[in-house]
């Protein structure tokens, strides 16, 4: 006889979610839904009657840990109404910006993600903050690349919390070619971690 098992609410995630899954005799999942509403952020609302310089400011603290996204998304946004071509550099300095917001998001999430995770062929289940090897140095290697993304964020957006250099029409200030090549440095440290060993990670 099949029968319903609900998770509500399932966590480690942003907005509130559950997880129903139809389970036969046989403990085998017949059907699994994932039911995810991430709340009305009201940023539409909040941005009448404000000029276009204001509304990417309001809309990067809406959320603590998206702003540089908000920022990027609402600037496009008044952009986009008006018709507006940015510059190339302007371009590719914004994808340098959310590549580094995703970046950091990530590790963020990896980080709360943890303790859902074994280590590989035992029991023991992975501690985010034990002093323990191998447990520290898994979690230096996902603060280090969460510094890198926040730290590249900061040079190519102004601020690393709330970006300052985004503006309509394409970006403040240009960096300049030593924080071009502190970005290109960290980068290719971030990519020089290994990743193979713990890939195999169970949760």
């Amino acid at each position: 006889m099949t029968k319903v098992i609900e998770i509500s609410p399932t966590t480690r995630h942003e907005g509130h979610s559950k997880l129903t899954m139809k389970v036969d005799d046989r403990g085998i999942v017949e059907r699994g839904d994932w039911l995810s509403i991430t709340p009305v952020r009201g940023i539409e609302k909040l941005a009448i009657g404000k000029t276009m310089d204001q509304v990417p400011k309001i809309a990067s603290r809406v959320c603590g840990i998206c702003p540089i996204a908000h920022t990027l998304a609402s600037t496009e946004a008044m952009e986009a109404s008006i018709g507006c071509e940015i510059p190339e550099d302007a371009k590719l300095l914004r994808v340098i910006l959310h590549a580094a917001n995703r970046l950091h998001s990530i590790a963020l999430h990896n980080i709360l993600i943890l303790p859902d995770f074994y280590i590989p062929g035992t029991e023991t289940k992975i501690t985010p903050f034990a002093k323990e090897q191998p447990f520290r140095s898994i979690v230096e290697r996902i603060f280090r690349i969460r510094e890198i993304g926040q730290t590249i964020g900061a040079i190519a957006g102004g601020e690393a919390i709330h970006p300052s250099n985004p503006r309509v029409g394409g970006m403040y200030h240009n960096v300049s070619p030593l924080a071009k090549q502190k970005m290109a440095d960290l980068a290719k440290e971030g990519l020089s971690f290994p990743t193979s060993r713990w890939s195999s990670c169970s949760m």
